[in-house]
């Protein structure tokens, strides 16, 4: 629903590069994440609009800072 949020792991890769972009054009809140800043890069570049590498950084942090999730 438009004005949710949502999280998208491994959102580097083809599915959720996809789903990011879905989500968007949805009208969605996208927070993602992948395992490395080339891929942070990408997932900026298809419209999330909070990319993290989850190597590097807490999941949680993020998603209760960036939260709530609806989706």
């Amino acid at each position: 629903m438009k004005g949710d949020t949502i999280f998208i792991t491994t959102g580097g890769g083809p599915v959720g590069s996809f789903l990011i972009q879905l989500a968007k054009a949805d009208g969605l809140k996208v927070i993602a994440s992948a395992g490395s800043e080339e891929k942070v890069k990408f997932m900026k570049e298809c419209g999330a609009d909070v990319a993290f590498n989850y190597k590097t950084t807490s999941t949680k942090e993020v998603l209760d800072k960036e939260g709530p999730l609806n989706l």
